[in-house]
């Protein structure tokens, strides 16, 4: 099964954010834009004030686990902060 998980979007917006301070490559800019968007469009519940923690293919939850702030939130902040700081 092909699973998509917010801490790897999370993370890898942060990665990206900080390789592209690094190395000003061209690309990066488009990459963080589709990526940016797409983390943002599918993982939060904004019914719930919530991030699902996996999607299938079909962008649908695979679980009713999600990240608050109160649980498993930390998580993914830490990253989402990194990303920003290196904007």
């Amino acid at each position: 099964a092909q699973h998509r998980r917010a801490l790897d979007h999370v993370t890898a917006l942060a990665t990206l954010a900080k390789g592209y301070l690094y190395t000003h490559h061209p690309d990066v800019p488009r990459w963080l834009t589709l990526l940016h968007d797409y983390t943002l469009r599918h993982f939060p519940d904004p019914n719930h004030r919530a991030w699902h923690v996996a999607l299938d293919a079909g962008h649908r939850p695979i679980s009713s686990f999600k990240a608050t702030a109160q649980a498993g939130g930390y998580a993914l902040i830490v990253p989402l902060h990194q990303a920003w700081q290196h904007m």
